[in-house]
């Protein structure tokens, strides 16, 4: 074979050549589309956002598990006013059967006072005297005289009220032996600082000794 015969064949493997490597190279081209696609990751998160955020319209939220619990002291400033339209009501509070407990209202501290005296020559005595700054409040009033002649015609109770003395008359009975008593429930008062007296009247002769007695008790002059 001649020198040119050769090197005409030699063109010819290097032009075959080059058209098999740009067929492989396009059949590539053509099969990336159809490759898997794979992840991407940011790695500077969170990203820096600038601006304004607006929302167009809020939510409401209701919170279910009312009323919450406070600890500490909740301090209220200023006036709290409430209308006649939403008034505050307020309840006792409620016992293990749901009931409100009753409130304990308690009296002025009260003194149980009771007294005795004996009748005298002047068919009068005097109780105790009432404690300075107290009053003294008369619940019961009771008497006993015997006569040999005539009757014990009635028996009479004397307590200032606010300065003025009044006498209270109280009905006697014959408990026999000409006996005479009187035992009455009655609603009196006295002064602090007083002296109740007891008298009766009788249109005999009294023997023996009568006594006067009264009850009742103390609470704080007002």
């Amino acid at each position: 074979m001649s020198r040119t015969a050769k090197l005409g064949t030699v063109a010819a493997g290097l032009i075959l050549l080059n058209l098999l490597v740009v067929a492989l190279d396009s059949s590539k081209a053509n099969a990336a589309p159809n490759d898997p696609p794979k992840p991407v990751y940011v790695t500077n998160t969170p990203l820096p956002v600038s601006g304004s955020l607006t929302i167009g319209s809020l939510p409401s939220v209701t919170i279910a598990n009312t009323p919450l619990s406070v600890s500490g002291t909740v301090a209220i400033s200023g006036p709290v006013n409430f209308s006649a339209s939403s008034p505050l009501t307020v309840t006792n509070a409620l016992d293990s059967s749901s009931k409100p407990i009753p409130l304990v209202v308690s009296e002025p501290a009260i003194v149980p006072y009771q007294s005795s005296c004996t009748i005298g020559l002047l068919l009068t005595c005097d109780f105790s005297a009432v404690p300075s700054g107290k009053r003294l409040v008369i619940q019961e009033f009771d008497a006993i005289a015997t006569v040999s002649s005539g009757s014990l015609t009635s028996t009479q109770l004397d307590v200032p009220v606010n300065g003025t003395s009044v006498f209270h008359s109280f009905t006697v009975v014959n408990n026999g032996g000409n006996t005479f008593v009187t035992n009455q429930a009655t609603t009196l008062y006295s002064d602090p600082n007083s002296t109740p007296l007891c008298s009766i009247n009788t249109n005999g002769t009294i023997s023996g000794t009568p006594v006067c007695a009264i009850s009742g008790y103390l609470v704080p002059a007002q």
